[in-house]
C-alpha cells in the first residue's frame, strides 16, 4: 500500500507531558499515516532524566491508544529504562499493534555529543505498518553502514535516522544521507531536532530521501511536518534500475570472527624498539614466511606495509602481525 510519512521538525520541551501534547497536534491534523518524531524527542534531548521512567511510560501508553484508535503510526525518539537501571536511546516505532524499539547502536564518545549517560544496544530492529517495513537507527548509526545495508537486506521498504544533530556536524550529514538512501535502493527519512537544546544549536534540515537518493520531501529550517509519500510502485522500479541489494555477495563473511589461534597469534606478536634491529631468522617459525611488516617510518621508509619473505635478513621492525 501507499502511505503518508510526515517528518515531524518540531521544538522539544522538557516534561514528556508538553510532548505529548505535540505529538496529539500533529496526529490531529490527519496529514500522514506515520508520523516521524526526533531523537529524544519525548523528553527533550539533554534534559535530565531522573524520575521520569514513569512519565515516559504513561505518554508511550498514550501514543500507543492514538495509533491503536486511529489506525497511525509514530516513530518517537525516547529514553528506555531498563529494570537493572540501566538507560538507553531508543527509538520506539509505535504501530496499532505493538511497539518495537531500536537502542542506539553506536554512541558518541566525543565532544558535546558524548553520551555517557546512556547503554549502547546490541542489535538491529526492523518495524511494520500495514505491510510497509521500517528499518531504525538513530543519528550517529547513520555513518555506520551496516545497520541500514542490513536492515534492507532484511526487506526493509522505509530506513529511518532520528538525529539531534547540531549545526556543526550539518555538513556531514548532508553529504552521507542521500548515500544511505541510494546504496541501499531503500526510501531514507531523517528527522533532526531544532532549536537549542543541551547547549547546542540544532538545524532542522530534516529531509527524506527516495530509493535513487533524491530529495522527496524537506522541512528546512522550519517549525513543520513535511510529508512524503511511500509508494512501492516506485520502490520496486529503483530496484530493476539499481540491483545492489541484490548482487550484494552475501557469501562473504565481510566481518569474520577471529579464530582462537589467530587471537593467540595477535597476543603474541613479536614487539620491538624501532632503534632495535631484529634478525628476521630468529623470527618463530609460526610467522614464517607469509607475514606483513610494519616498518618504522620514522628510519626513512616510504611505505607502511612490505611483504617479507622468510628469511630475508635484518630489517628495522616495529612489530610484525598477519594479515587475515
Amino acid at each position: 500500500m501507499n502511505a503518508r510519512i510526515g517528518l515531524c521538525q518540531m521544538p522539544a520541551a522538557p516534561t514528556p507531558e508538553a510532548n505529548l501534547g505535540t505529538v496529539r497536534k500533529i496526529l490531529a491534523r490527519d496529514e500522514a499515516d506515520v508520523h516521524i518524531f526526533p531523537e529524544m524527542f519525548l523528553t527533550g534531548y539533554g534534559y535530565p532524566l531522573e524520575g521520569k521512567d514513569m512519565r515516559v511510560e504513561l505518554a508511550m501508553g498514550e501514543i500507543s491508544k492514538i495509533c491503536e484508535r486511529e489506525d497511525r503510526a509514530v516513530a518517537i525518539g525516547m529514553p528506555r529504562f531498563s529494570p537493572d537501571g540501566r538507560v538507553y536511546n531508543s527509538l520506539a516505532f509505535v504501530s496499532p499493534d505493538v511497539t518495537v524499539c531500536y537502542d542506539k547502536a553506536h554512541l558518541a564518545q566525543f565532544g558535546p555529543y558524548a553520551e555517557p549517560e546512556f547503554t549502547a544496544g546490541s542489535g538491529p530492529a526492523m518495524a511494520e505498518y500495514h505491510g510497509i517495513r521500517f528499518g531504525l537507527s538513530v543519528c550517529y548509526d547513520v555513518f555506520f553502514p551496516e545497520i541500514l545495508h542490513g536492515n534492507s537486506l532484511r526487506g526493509a521498504d522505509v530506513n529511518i535516522c532520528v538525529a539531534a544533530s547540531a549545526a556543526g556536524s550539518k555538513p556531514y550529514f548532508d553529504r552521507v544521507a542521500a548515500a544511505r538512501a541510494l546504496e541501499n535502493v531503500t526510501y531514507f527519512a531523517f528527522v533532526n531536532n531544532i532549536g537549542p537544546l543541551s547547549g547546542l544549536m540544532m538545524h532542522g534540515c530534516s529531509r527524506a530521501y527516495g530509493p535513487l537518493g533524491d530529495i522527496v520531501a524537506d522541512c528546512g529550517t522550519k517549525l513543520r511536518e513535511a510529508v512524503f509519500e511511500f509508494d512501492p510502485a516506485e520502490l520496486a522500479r529503483a530496484r530493476k534500475v539499481r540491483h545492489h541489494l541484490d548482487d550484494f555477495r552475501k557469501d562473504i563473511a565481510w566481518l569474520p570472527e577471529r579464530s582462537a589461534h589467530q587471537a593467540r597469534f595477535s597476543e603474541a606478536a613479536v614487539q620491538c624498539r624501532p632503534a632495535d634491529a631484529q634478525d628476521v631468522r630468529h623470527l618463530p617459525r609460526s610467522i614464517s614466511p607469509r607475514v606483513d611488516v610494519q616498518l618504522d617510518l620514522a628510519e626513512g621508509l616510504d611505505a607502511d606495509f612490505l611483504p617479507l619473505p622468510a628469511h630475508a635478513g635484518r630489517v628495522r621492525l616495529l612489530r610484525i602481525l598477519r594479515l587475515v
